[in-house]
């Protein structure tokens, strides 16, 4: 079982944010996992950060992101751009293109 399983297994309830008062509200709390539903290729990095910072799993949903297309590429550059623990996304081809990467998907 992968590491991030085991701890959705021990603490299933999930954050899910969309705005940045729900950023701070979902870092305080018990929640260890956090969908991140809001941002910008400009500032997507940063809120994931934070969120390691907090020793808090980070699921970025792509689509959701301004800036980014809906092209495989888009993942490698998340991916490089900040390393979530994983991507969210309805898109087959970008969840197929994270999953080449390594990178744990929500479909």
């Amino acid at each position: 079982m992968t590491a991030v399983r085991e701890l959705l297994m021990d603490a299933p309830v999930i954050a899910a944010v969309k705005d940045d008062a729900g950023l701070y509200r979902a870092l305080a709390s018990d929640c260890q996992a956090i969908f991140l539903l809001h941002g910008s290729i400009l500032n997507v990095g940063e809120m994931v950060t934070k969120i390691h910072s907090h020793r808090k799993l980070c699921f970025v949903h792509i689509d959701l992101i301004e800036g980014f297309s809906s092209r495989e590429i888009a993942v490698d550059g998340l991916v490089r751009l900040c390393r979530p623990d994983g991507i969210i996304s309805p898109r087959l081809p970008l969840i197929r293109r994270a999953q080449q990467l390594g990178i744990t998907t929500v479909l």
